[in-house]
C-alpha cells in the first residue's frame, strides 16, 4: 500500500464528479506540491481524490490557492503513447486548511 502525507497548494477550483441530491459524493482538486519562490519548476503536479465527507470538504474549502495537508493512497500512472507521467492521491484524511496567501493591501 502506497501511504503517503503531504502539504499541498490548490492550484485550480475543485471539481464534483458525482454527486447525489446535491450533495457531492466524489470530488477532486488539482494541487502542486513542492512550490518554491523561484517558481513551479520543481513542483510536483498531482489531484487529490475524495469520497463522502472528503468530497464536500474539497468541494467547500480547497478553492484555488488553499494551503492544506492530504493523507492517503498515492497512484501513479504513464500514458505509454506520450509517457505522460500522472500522479493521484486518494485522500483518507485532509487536515490543516489555510486560506491562500493574502495579497498585498492597495494603498
Amino acid at each position: 500500500m502506497n501511504q503517503i502525507k503531504l502539504s499541498l497548494r490548490a492550484a485550480d477550483e475543485p471539481r464534483t464528479i458525482k454527486e447525489e441530491a446535491g450533495m457531492p459524493l466524489f470530488a477532486s482538486v488539482f494541487a502542486l506540491h513542492n512550490v518554491t519562490k523561484a517558481g513551479r519548476k520543481e513542483a510536483i503536479p498531482l489531484t487529490v481524490k475524495g469520497s463522502q465527507d472528503l468530497a464536500r470538504t474539497l468541494v467547500t474549502e480547497l478553492r484555488k490557492g488553499v494551503a492544506f495537508v492530504v493523507e492517503g493512497q498515492l497512484a501513479y500512472f504513464r500514458k505509454p503513447e506520450t509517457n505522460r507521467e500522472t500522479y493521484s492521491i486518494l485522500a483518507d484524511h485532509i487536515t490543516d486548511i489555510l486560506p491562500p496567501k493574502s495579497c498585498k493591501p492597495m494603498p
